[in-house]
């Protein structure tokens, strides 16, 4: 379960948000620092405050998180899993927000080598998971707009199709 602080006015948000930019701006200036350490740290405190209702938390941090990255010279990153800032510890998240960057640098690099011209699919390497998808009797359209998602079923399909996973379950 996760509790969000409650910041009990917007005064009260504002100092919190101008706590962790003086903590990122001092970060920032030690040296040696590490920048993905330090835009996943602030990643993950930006997120796990919840500062106002509603959606985009999530993204919004990514956002910043990326902007970080680019400030410090770095590629933005693809992380794999966005639900990880919250379930691993900082140090496994930096690791996977570096890992996202190393994967979005190979895909800046394939792409300029194509001159821009390059199915996605050949872009994100996701033909594989395309051919096991067929094989599988996948479904031309598995998401009908506005209808409710079997989310546990599309997770397993998921698993299913990555590279280095059992062979598919036809009952998926």
């Amino acid at each position: 379960m996760i509790i969000y602080p409650h910041f009990g006015s917007v005064g009260g948000m504002r100092e919190f948000h101008e706590s962790l930019c003086d903590w990122y701006n001092n970060a920032r200036g030690e040296p040696g620092h590490n920048p993905y350490q330090l835009a996943a740290e602030f990643q993950k405190r930006f997120v796990s405050a919840h500062a106002w209702p509603g959606d985009f938390h999530g993204r919004h941090s990514r956002i910043l998180m990326n902007f970080i990255l680019e400030q410090a010279g770095k590629p933005p990153s693809a992380v794999a899993e966005f639900d990880n800032d919250m379930l691993i510890s900082s140090s496994q998240w930096a690791h996977e927000v570096e890992a996202g960057g190393d994967r979005y640098g190979r895909w800046h690099d394939k792409l300029e080598q194509s001159g821009g011209d390059i199915d996605p699919l050949d872009l994100f390497d996701l033909r594989p998971m395309m051919r096991r998808y067929q094989q599988m009797g996948g479904e031309l359209s598995p998401f009908t707009p506005g209808e409710l998602h079997d989310t546990v079923k599309y997770e397993r399909l998921h698993a299913q199709l990555r590279p280095g996973t059992d062979p598919p379950d036809p009952q998926w």
